[in-house]
């Protein structure tokens, strides 16, 4: 058994941790903590890294045990990265991507070191931060990509528009406007939440207004970018929401949107929103099913399957619609039913 204490006073005399602000922890086998930085853990006490640092399919699957029992477990990439230390006793390193219980992504540059105490195999784990780094590059990777597509899009219009009768694109071209002022609208809004300093306009509107934005919008732009065909579906009638209005439709955007990127040109996207007594429900339905991987890794930024640049869809959605919109955003995706995103928001009293 690791002497704890020891390593301990070790480490703690000789100062290795004064001014560093990494996350140490060492690990046996089973990936059970026996040291963390100033601190050692009591016999009944050991915990697994995702247990440590409050993941939320730690949390989820407490009763089960914690850390590793989640289905979602197996895509871990902070699990995989200290296992495979073991396996090959080798030191291994790479980023892990985690979503807190709290709901705010966790960015980690890890390093495991496979050591020996007492004739027994340990890991040395380091964790280090790169939340803000990555979160930083990756609205500017969207904020770039997405501004230089509609830009591309509304020149090559520009170019093809006969001078006899200019009038027939115009309803395009004010279409690819409106997406491209909602992109700069949708970056500032996110980068605003992610440094905490977002505003809430609160007022109170009917819930079917939502609706009719969406598809005001929609009939406007994305049929034009996607080729899909948009069905609503609403037994919305006089129901409030008190909140946000502007960021309510934003997390409906978003929603339809990551659904028509996710589908092919022909198929069909459905906007369904409806109501019990307490809240209302909206949620926007394809028929494209994610990898387990994509599932497990959904609301984290970056996590996408159309490339770089993308990835923030998602992981706007959960961010405005919990952190600031106090609602709830989740999803399901199965064959053969296909993806279906939720957001659930309280009625006004």
């Amino acid at each position: 058994m690791l002497d704890r204490i020891g390593v301990f006073n070790l480490i703690n005399n000789n100062h290795v941790f004064k001014g560093i602000r990494t996350c140490f922890f060492i690990v046996d086998p089973e990936l059970r903590i026996h040291y963390l930085n100033y601190d050692y853990l009591g016999e009944n006490n050991l915990q697994c890294p995702g247990d440590f640092l409050k993941c939320s399919n730690a949390v989820a699957s407490a009763k089960e045990g914690g850390c590793g029992c989640h289905k979602h477990c197996r895509n871990c990439n902070l699990r995989s990265l200290v296992e495979s230390c073991f396996e090959t006793n080798e030191r291994t390193s790479g980023k892990a991507s985690l979503m807190l219980a709290t709901g705010q992504e966790l960015d980690l540059l890890t390093t495991a070191t496979p050591i020996s105490i007492e004739g027994q195999p340990y890991a040395i784990v380091l964790i280090e931060d790169i939340t803000d780094q990555k979160q930083h590059l990756m609205l500017q990777r969207v904020f770039f990509h997405d501004l230089l597509n509609l830009s591309g899009t509304l020149n090559t219009i520009l170019d093809c528009i006969d001078t006899e009768r200019p009038e027939d694109s115009i309803d395009l071209i004010r279409g690819i406007s409106t997406e491209l002022m909602d992109e700069i609208y949708a970056q500032r809004d996110i980068i605003y939440a992610n440094n905490g300093i977002l505003k809430l306009e609160q007022s109170t509107f009917k819930a079917v207004e939502v609706i009719n934005f969406a598809k005001d919008y929609i009939s406007k732009v994305e049929k034009n970018l996607f080729g899909v065909n948009m069905v609503f579906n609403s037994s919305l009638a006089d129901e409030e929401i008190t909140s946000d209005k502007a960021l309510v439709n934003r997390v409906i955007l978003n929603m339809v949107k990551n659904a028509c990127e996710a589908s092919s040109a022909g198929q069909t996207v459905s906007v369904n929103a409806g109501s019990t007594e307490k809240s209302i429900i909206f949620s926007v339905h394809n028929p494209a099913v994610m990898s387990d991987e994509i599932k497990s890794k959904v609301f984290i930024s970056g996590n996408t399957t159309k490339g770089m640049g993308h990835g923030l869809g998602t992981y706007s959605m959960k961010l405005i619609g919990e952190s600031y919109l106090k609602g709830k955003v989740s999803f399901t995706s199965e064959e053969p039913d296909g993806t279906e995103f939720f957001f659930e928001i309280s009625r006004s009293k």
